[in-house]
């Protein structure tokens, strides 16, 4: 069995019609990742959309924040340091897609606002990969202002 990580982002604050790049797993050079789960929450109180991205490539420029945390999620990760970060952004970085993608966004999907927590266990097999010295972004673009709370569950 693989290890297993959770990377989880504190409360990240959305400005309404902007775009944030609120997660980032950024695989090793040597070590790439799969993403079993995926969870965004939301504390919207107003009516209206928010547009979630998954993008992978490589970043250069922005702002970092403060770094998300990164826990052990099972037996075997408990032997073994991740070798995959985690970042946030402040002020949105510059993607450069993954060579062998058409595109750097490879999944997009409409939350309608007020919402439930939302989370997806991607199923054996059908997870999204991030290669090698690449990351995978999670970008949140809320109609209305509010606050974000996500997590990616990885393994190495």
């Amino acid at each position: 069995m693989a290890e297993a990580y959770i990377l989880d982002s504190p409360n990240v604050a959305l400005t309404a019609t902007t775009a944030r790049s609120v997660l980032l797993g950024i695989a090793g050079s040597t070590q790439p990742f799969r993403v079993i789960q995926f969870a965004v929450s939301l504390d919207a109180t107003a009516s209206g959309t928010c547009k979630v991205e998954f993008l992978v490539g490589t970043t250069s420029g922005g702002t970092t924040s403060t770094a998300p945390n990164i826990a052990r999620m099972n037996g075997e990760s408990f032997n073994k340091a991740a070798i995959s970060t985690a970042s946030m952004y402040s002020a949105e970085p510059t993607y450069t897609k993954y060579s062998g993608n058409g595109n750097i966004v490879i999944k997009t999907m409409m939350l309608i606002l007020p919402t439930s927590p939302f989370e997806i266990e991607y199923p054996l097999g059908r997870e999204f990969f991030c290669p090698e010295s690449n990351s995978l972004a999670i970008r949140l673009t809320a109609s209305v202002g509010c606050n974000a709370y996500t997590s990616l569950s990885i393994e190495e």
